[in-house]
């Protein structure tokens, strides 16, 4: 029979036992309360009957801006937009760890885009939700960039295949009816005529601003300063404005110098002021501002495509209607407008984005309903030097007696160049590729004094040819004509930049003026 100091000893043994499994769960708690308080995330635990919060960690109160107090009074809609509240129970009846993404509000208004873990537990005797938010604001609006970014790039590419087609198109429109035109007096015809003229100019000039929009159209870039270009077109913005809207002018003094096409840039502020201007049906207020500004690293993480430096900001800020954030993101889409129909074309913004883009800018929108629109154009900025300028002044005649070899592979566009230089005295050669106009060059008991040869062919661009016809010609100018940059710039044109260039679509006059002008020598050839 035990005695009863041997049944007390394994007594003290359980009371002991049980005491270490008390101290265990104490000690894990306070580990988790650890855990749950130094994580870097916001974490939190609500009533899944009531939504409201049980208990928040500090990373909570920091980046939502509420005390530990505050929090104890809110629920879960206080953290989320109106329009989410009714989608807010049936996320709560959800039940699994699939992270969802909601939109959450901070105390001061901030939109947070925001990854929820989400895991049920009991806490302190109620059905409780434990919740990690992983804010995902920043990624969310790099991919939102990235995937604008790719969309403005693949209708860039549309557009200026289209662009390049109707060039060619263009150039036999508005040569034969400019040759006509030339040769009638007034009359019902002419007046047709002339009509279909005008109306080649009016393609050409969307054509442009397409391939502006996709950063293809020929500039001449030079050094310019900000200042000056504004100051230089105020009264012209001053007369697109309404008695109701006053302009302020606010242009920083030593602002620094960029490099880029003037009329190209002109082109951007009046756009961007007429924009403004219709965005302001009841008048109000428009602020042109310069300002020399260093973008940093941090910067340039959050803006897709921009390296940090030093640029020259060009802003412009209206107090109009302003826009939501699903019409910014398609503001910039060519023939996208928010115009009724038969105003605009819905092309002044895209063309904004690829003169700027093509000057190797950038810009970005600030805007929200109600409360204006703010556009903000950065240019590099860079070291000033001295431009230089182009001698405009016009041949004193277009016609000559030199030989020309024109190379161009579509047969209207070549038949037309060809018509139009022999009627002004020239010897024309024609060939359609770089295989024919070599064998034509061969053949030929007359020296070559001219190339006018399209920069994409068949076979060899014609730069290649270029270079391969002047062992044979060593005096030889040439002049390549070009619907868009990216011929220009296409890698098998290596010396493209030393041969001046003729715009596609381009009129009679203008083709015979450059090449005049560089056959008597003036380098600076290039036409408008």
């Amino acid at each position: 029979m035990a005695t009863p100091a041997a049944v007390a000893r394994p007594s003290r043994v359980l009371y002991r036992g049980a005491m270490g499994v008390e101290d265990e769960l104490r000690d894990s708690a306070a580990r988790y309360r650890a855990l749950f308080e130094s994580s870097p995330l916001p974490m939190w635990v609500y009533d899944t009957d009531t939504l409201r919060f049980l208990t928040v960690n500090e990373a909570a109160i920091r980046r939502y801006g509420y005390t530990r107090a505050e929090f104890a009074e809110l629920s879960l809609a206080d953290l989320r937009p109106a329009e989410d509240h009714e989608l807010l129970r049936a996320s709560v009846a959800r039940r699994g760890d699939a992270p969802e993404v909601w939109r959450h509000l901070t105390k001061h208004g901030e939109l947070l885009t925001v990854e929820i873990t989400a895991h049920d537990l009991e806490f302190e005797g109620k059905r409780g939700r434990l919740v990690l938010a992983n804010d995902i604001t920043a990624r969310q609006q790099l991919e939102d960039q990235l995937r604008q970014s790719q969309k403005m790039e693949a209708i860039g590419l549309l557009a200026g295949g289209v662009a390049h087609d109707f060039n060619n198109i263009l150039c036999v429109i508005m040569s034969y009816s400019e040759a006509l035109l030339a040769g009638l007096g007034p009359s019902e015809l002419r007046d047709d005529i002339q009509e279909i003229h005008n109306a080649g100019g009016r393609g050409a000039a969307l054509t442009r601003q397409l391939l502006m929009f996709n950063r293809a159209q020929l500039v001449e870039p030079r050094v310019l300063d900000l200042n000056d270009v504004l100051a230089d077109m105020g009264k012209m913005l001053q007369r697109l404005l309404r008695a109701d809207i006053a302009l302020v002018s606010r242009t920083a003094p030593g602002l620094g110098f960029v490099r880029a096409d003037q009329g190209s840039l002109e082109q951007v502020i009046m756009n961007l002021v007429v924009n403004a201007r219709d965005a302001m049906p009841a008048g109000g207020q428009l602020v042109l501002e310069t300002a020399n500004v260093a973008l940093d690293a941090g910067y340039a993480a959050d803006h897709l495509g921009v390296a940090p430096g030093a640029y020259v900001l060009l802003a412009v800020t209206d107090t109009g209607v302003g826009m939501d954030r699903a019409t910014q993101a398609r503001i910039f889409e060519p023939f996208f407008t928010t115009k009724e129909r038969g105003r605009g074309t819905g092309l002044g913004l895209s063309t904004v984005f690829g003169i700027v883009r093509q000057s190797a800018g950038h810009l970005w929108v600030d805007s929200e309903p109600g409360r204006g629109t703010t556009f903000r154009i950065y240019l590099p900025r860079v070291v000033a030097v001295a431009p230089r300028r182009r001698d405009e002044s016009r041949p004193a005649t277009l016609r000559g007696s030199e030989t020309i070899l024109v190379v161009e592979d579509d047969d209207q566009v070549r038949a037309v160049a060809v018509a139009v230089l022999r009627r002004q005295g020239y010897r024309v050669l024609a060939a359609r590729d770089g295989g024919e106009a070599q064998r034509v060059s061969d053949g030929s008991p007359d020296a070559i004094h001219l190339l006018l040869t399209d920069v994409v062919l068949p076979g060899i661009s014609g730069p290649e040819l270029a270079h391969q016809l002047g062992h044979r010609h060593p005096e030889m100018k040439v002049l390549c004509m070009s619907g868009y940059t990216d011929e220009i710039n296409d890698g098998r044109s290596a010396c493209a930049t030393n041969v001046p260039y003729l715009q596609k679509p381009f009129t009679a006059d203008a083709m015979s003026t450059a090449v005049r002008r560089l056959l008597d020598g003036d380098r600076a050839a290039t036409a408008p």
